[in-house]
């Protein structure tokens, strides 16, 4: 089957949209809010903590930021999941509610596996740069120590030669893990739309499910998000008031792209089984 392009489906999406704009939009902004709540009680804490005089407002400081910092990553997670399960309601042209937003708290179990999955699969793909970024500390810890106490004047020039190799291996290594990284994510792209669907499926049969759907079909995965660059520029300048608009739309145009990736899919297995 012929494959449908960027234009296509924004244009989708849009008439999917006529009429409930508002729904869209104040439903986005309820989900934006919510991940919001954590920061906001985490720096009320933080503001009355640090009116007391103690050694404990350091430490207690610390550890209110990391319980915090990961309820928002959990809610983050429960919350994109309600986008999408609103998102494909809109995009199917069914009734759609802000309740949607909130559907991610009957999955939060599976959602925090996806987490866990998905955090594990980034960091992997990241463990060079960290790597280099440990061996490049101490190599410098090393020369630094040496040069101050042997006081060998050839090892400053040693250093920042090797400073500067380190930097472009860096920089090489950087741009290959975000690469690496953004595919990784647009295989699993899909997930939480496939988990909509099938609630009794098992967390990692719709991750394998979403890459085996995503097969092929990356790259237009890729150029749908940079197609609404532009768009979000423009959103720059409205002061980020345009963003309440845009998210929506880009949100609804990838629940497009799902339902056009699951067509093909089920389309070519046909065939394959014919």
């Amino acid at each position: 089957m012929n494959w449908i392009s960027c234009s296509d489906l924004r244009r989708e999406a849009r008439n999917s949209l006529r009429g409930r704009w508002g729904l869209a939009v104040g439903t986005f902004l309820i989900g934006g809010i919510i991940t919001c709540i954590p920061n906001i009680i985490s720096s009320f804490m933080n503001n009355t903590v640090g009116t007391i005089n103690s050694n404990t407002v350091i430490l207690i400081t610390c550890i209110t930021a990391i319980i915090f910092s990961i309820i928002r990553a959990l809610l983050e997670v429960v919350i994109e999941y309600g986008r999408c399960h609103f998102s494909l309601n809109i995009a199917e042209d069914k009734n759609a509610d802000v309740v949607d937003i909130f559907s991610g708290f009957k999955n939060i179990l599976k959602l925090l596996l996806v987490w866990i999955i998905t955090g594990i699969g980034f960091n992997i793909l990241l463990l060079p740069v960290y790597a280099l970024i440990i061996i490049s500390a101490l190599y410098f810890a090393y020369g630094s120590i040496s040069y101050f106490n042997g006081g060998y004047g050839s090892i400053a020039p040693d250093i920042l030669s090797g400073a500067f190799g380190f930097i472009g291996i860096l920089i090489i290594l950087s741009i290959i893990t975000t690469i690496a990284c953004i595919i990784l994510d647009a295989f699993m792209s899909q997930t939480y739309y496939i988990l909509k669907e099938n609630h009794s499926e098992s967390i990692i049969n719709c991750i394998k499910n979403s890459f085996k759907m995503m097969k092929g079909h990356i790259w237009n995965y890729i150029i749908l998000n940079l197609s609404f660059i532009g768009w979000g520029i423009l959103c720059i300048f409205t002061l980020g008031i345009g963003f309440l608009w845009l998210t929506p739309y880009t949100q609804i145009t990838k629940a497009k792209f799902y339902l056009k990736i699951k067509e093909a899919y089920y389309f070519n297995n046909m065939r394959i089984n014919e």
